[in-house]
């Protein structure tokens, strides 16, 4: 309970942290995983190399608090030193010539950030985790 406006106001960054670490990164997570199949996997079919779908697998997704109010998603996904997430969100770096140009950029993380604000999964997820934590939303 909280005695006076400073209480309150730290209860509601407590609260609002707890959600963002919880209901916002799933939605995020998610929401990246979604975005690197049909931005990046369905795209381009390769044929200089085979895929290990490691974009999107759970173990290459980074999803951290930035702030007490920033919340971070993004593939991790390296090969050989090699950063392959942003090579592939940049479409630049490839290792096999002329794919550079012929690939072009697949911006899964831009695309996923768009998603997030635009069609208001963060706030969306952000007011469900404050629900359940027992904040009234209106």
């Amino acid at each position: 309970m909280a005695k006076n406006m400073s209480d309150l106001a730290k209860l509601i960054e407590k609260k609002v942290k707890i959600a963002m670490e919880k209901e916002v990164s799933e939605v995020a997570k998610r929401t990246l995983q979604e975005n690197v199949i049909s931005e990046v996997y369905e795209q381009y079919t390769p044929t200089q190399y085979e895929r290990t779908g490691g974009l999107y697998q759970d173990r290459n997704i980074e999803v951290k608090m930035e702030n007490d109010s920033t919340l971070s998603v993004r593939s991790t996904r390296e090969e050989d030193g090699r950063d392959i997430a942003s090579i592939i969100e940049y479409g630049v770096g490839y290792s096999y010539p002329g794919l550079d140009e012929r690939i072009g950029a697949r911006p899964f993380h831009q695309v996923t950030k768009q998603e997030l604000e635009e069609k208001g999964l963060a706030k969306k997820a952000l007011e469900s985790g404050l629900k359940k934590q027992g904040v009234n939303i209106k």
